[in-house]
């Protein structure tokens, strides 16, 4: 699945699939909208800093799902022993 495509069936798409799915594709929006402003000699400072700070939000939500993802399968994998 690309950025620009729906899920076939959001019912059966985990919702951290779908968040960072949601995510990427308003990113590539903003960054599209950005960059046409950019056009504009007297925007174009303003507009590398939102289009960095756009990309460093993305890459972190994306970061955080992908870490939650990683977390929930590793406590499937190793189930907790209790102490003792």
């Amino acid at each position: 699945m690309t950025v620009t495509q729906r899920p076939q069936h959001p019912e059966q798409t985990p919702t951290i699939l779908r968040l960072v799915h949601r995510t990427a594709g308003q990113s590539v929006y903003a960054i599209a909208a950005m960059t046409a402003l950019g056009a504009v000699p007297e925007l174009r400072g303003i507009v590398a800093l939102a289009i960095g700070t756009v990309g460093t939000i993305t890459t972190a939500a994306i970061g955080v799902a992908l870490a939650s993802v990683q977390r929930r399968h590793t406590l499937r994998r190793e189930p907790r022993t209790p102490p003792g």
